[in-house]
């Protein structure tokens, strides 16, 4: 069984052992942001600033961090920073996203050797906290969870919805209903 079909049957695993209907998933983590060692998996990722509050409390608390969820949370606060900034699509690949919304040099630098530590292959588990990206990440998070929901202008979105629909019922007919 090939990689795609692999991950196709992995989903619709998921899809019956929790009774939910995923109708979108998108590659996420090293692969896809353009650091992956050759130990690296494949992740599937959904949720940003929710799972970054969690991964921040849950790994990089104290002196010593698990290493790698630096990564884990930098990519959904950086996306936050670049669409907050109105630079457009979020680009896939972590350095271009870190380089184009990291303003402070030390960050950067320090951010940069986290990604250089990883492509080379250091497994970057347990370790001591990094100083520039804790404080960082602590600044950003505190601040992007005390901004307001956007205000959005209702329209009306039948059509799309339309749209919508029959593209989930042609992709996904055994879960959806018209």
């Amino acid at each position: 069984m090939g990689l795609h079909a692999q991950i196709n049957s992995e989903l619709e695993r998921i899809e019956q052992e929790k009774g939910v209907c995923i109708v979108y998933a998108c590659e996420s983590g090293s692969r896809a942001w353009g650091f992956e060692s050759s130990d690296s998996d494949y992740d599937v990722r959904f949720i940003y600033l929710h799972m970054a509050q969690g991964n921040y409390r849950d790994y990089l608390q104290g002196d010593t961090v698990w290493l790698k969820e630096y990564l884990y949370v930098l990519r959904p606060v950086l996306a936050c920073l670049w669409i907050e900034r109105g630079y457009g699509v979020v680009p896939i690949e972590f350095h271009k996203l870190a380089e184009r919304v990291i303003d402070d040099a030390d960050v950067k630098a320090a951010v940069q050797d986290l990604i250089r530590r990883k492509k080379s292959g250091e497994e970057l588990d347990r370790g001591p906290h990094i100083p520039e990206i804790s404080s960082f990440l602590k600044q950003e998070l505190d601040r992007l969870s005390q901004l307001p929901a956007p205000q959005t202008e209702r329209t009306s979105s039948a059509d799309l919805d339309g749209v919508f629909r029959e593209c989930l019922i042609e992709t996904h007919g055994n879960c959806i209903r018209a």
